[in-house]
Order: structure tokens, then C-alpha cells, then sequence
């Protein structure tokens, strides 16, 4: 059986080239924490050779790649610029197709308003809507039949027969 040498058998372990033994008395080996720390040291200046030997290796590739996604980004510019005079316009043309559509809707929304002077409506709950003119004297009278209300000089005076109160707002 061969002697036990643990630097070889460390630097197997980094480079995946250890055998299932030598992982097996590796791991034995490192269980004690004198041995934890000499592993770590070798696992910590591995990975800086790895560092300095692929940054050498790659920094032209990288370059490479750097001034390749500059190129894709200059490309998606370049196609966003010839839309710009466009997209100016379509943006114009959208303001005036929402403007055209908001003022048309608003004249089809909108309830004639007709100007009365000097009169007052009065809403009855059951919906209707009576207008007189306060120079005029007049009897409100419901669908029932019933006086509600009676308006002379200027005045609203609501009649005490069978109809309620209740039933009349007055706005």
C-alpha cells in the first residue's frame, strides 16, 4: 500500500481527478482541524490560480463579447430612431382621435339646458316633475287626483287634504 500523501491527493480533489479511495482518505484526513485549515489554505490558492489563469485566458474573449452586446444594444437604437419621426405623428394622431371622441361624446351626453326664468321645479317622488313660474298662481296636483300643493303670489303653500308631505321635494 502506498504512504498517505495529502498535497497529492489535495490537488487531485481540485482538479476532479481523485479516485473514490483517495476522496474517501482525504475526507478522513480532514476531519481533524489542523487538517481543516491546511485544506482550506490549498482549496483558497486554487481558486486563485484559477482566477489569474482564466482571467488571462478570457479577458480577449470577454472583450469580445463586451463589443458584441454594444453592437445588439447600437442595432435596437438604431431601429428605435427611424421609428421616431413616426411615432411622433401616430402619437399626434392619437391626442386628436381621443379629443374628436371626447368632445363628440360629450355633446351626446349632455341634456339640452333650458333657461327658465323665475320658475321653480318641483320633483314628486312618484318622479314627475312639475315647473310653474312663481308670477303665475297654480294647483300641483298628483297622478291620484290629490292637491298637493298651491302656489299664488309667489308663494308655495302645500295643502293639508290627503296628500303627504312626503312626497314632494322641492329643488
Amino acid at each position: 500500500m502506498k504512504k498517505f500523501n495529502a498535497k497529492k491527493i489535495i490537488v487531485k480533489y481540485l482538479a476532479n481527478e481523485a479516485t473514490p479511495l483517495e476522496e474517501e482518505q482525504l475526507l478522513n484526513w480532514v476531519n481533524s482541524e489542523k487538517n481543516q485549515r491546511i485544506f482550506k489554505e490549498f482549496v483558497k490558492a486554487q481558486q486563485l490560480i484559477d482566477i489569474a489563469y482564466n482571467n488571462t485566458i478570457d479577458q480577449q474573449t470577454d472583450f469580445n463579447e463586451f463589443l458584441e452586446q454594444i453592437h445588439h444594444l447600437d442595432v435596437k437604437s438604431r431601429k428605435f430612431q427611424n421609428l421616431l419621426p413616426y411615432i411622433k405623428y401616430a402619437a399626434v394622431l392619437i391626442g386628436v382621435f381621443l379629443a374628436s371622441q371626447y368632445y363628440l361624446n360629450k355633446q351626446h351626453d349632455t341634456t339640452p339646458f333650458v333657461d327658465f326664468k323665475n320658475e321653480i321645479s318641483l320633483q314628486i317622488m312618484n318622479g314627475d316633475t312639475e315647473y310653474f313660474s312663481i308670477d303665475t298662481d297654480k294647483t300641483i296636483i298628483s297622478k291620484n287626483g290629490d292637491a298637493l300643493a298651491d302656489v299664488s303670489n309667489g308663494v308655495l303653500k302645500y295643502l293639508p287634504s290627503n296628500s303627504k308631505i312626503s312626497d314632494v321635494q322641492i329643488y
